[in-house]
């Protein structure tokens, strides 16, 4: 996930708690990934949430990601094993 300095400004986060928030810092960028889409879809455990979650980032989606959300929503211990 690539950040504009805006959005970094609201979502940046110290992932690996050495006290600074870097955008080029794999384990901050991906602590502010999960927090900016967590705040863009609600409830991350439901199809619904993470679906708007990926919409928040992007419009486009793929036949492979509707089709895993739609096994998702029907049985998540199968999903986990794809």
């Amino acid at each position: 996930m690539q950040f504009i300095p805006s959005t970094w400004t609201i979502y940046r986060t110290d992932g690996n708690r050495d006290g600074r928030s870097d955008p080029f810092n794999i384990f901050d960028a991906a602590a502010a990934a999960g927090h900016y889409l967590r705040m863009a879809g609600g409830n991350l455990a439901t199809n619904a949430g993470q679906v708007t979650a990926v919409l928040a980032y992007t419009d486009l989606l793929t036949p492979q990601f509707e089709a895993k959300a739609a096994l998702a929503a029907a049985d998540p211990i199968l999903v986990s094993s794809v």
